[in-house]
């Protein structure tokens, strides 16, 4: 876990809102099935422009990405609606992300991020953890 405790910021922060996020898709799972191959897809097509400091290629990776969906359905392996979900709160989870990025001040940045998790059904048990290494 070099990478983790060597990275930025920035990617420590990320790698710690996929765990978070993987947990919350397995319990969204035990209701509703959704694409988590589409999820992270979505995930990582705007979060590695960002970290490599290049965010004019989140558009053509978001195009490249929507191939996940796709292959998914075309395998059988999920309904249209499913892949959809998984690729929709993908990109959702990661705007929220990028925009408590930007903010200066942590404690304004997790009352958005909870704010916008209410915003979107998220009435229950919703948890923001946020830090600043470096």
């Amino acid at each position: 876990f070099t990478w983790f405790a060597d990275g930025s910021w920035q990617l420590r922060l990320i790698a710690t809102y996929a765990l978070g996020i993987l947990l919350v898709v397995a319990g969204i799972n035990l209701k509703m099935k959704i694409s988590v191959h589409a999820l992270a897809a979505a995930f990582t097509a705007v979060c590695l422009p960002v970290i490599a400091g290049h965010p004019g290629w989140i558009a053509p990776a978001v195009v490249v990405a929507l191939g996940v969906p796709w292959a998914r359905v075309y395998a059988q392996r999920h309904s249209v609606l499913e892949a959809a979900s998984g690729f929709g709160l993908g990109l959702s989870i990661v705007q929220a992300i990028v925009e408590a990025l930007d903010r200066p001040d942590l404690a304004a940045a997790a009352r958005d991020l909870i704010a916008a998790a209410n915003q979107r059904g998220g009435v229950d048990n919703v948890s923001v953890v946020l830090g600043r290494w470096g």
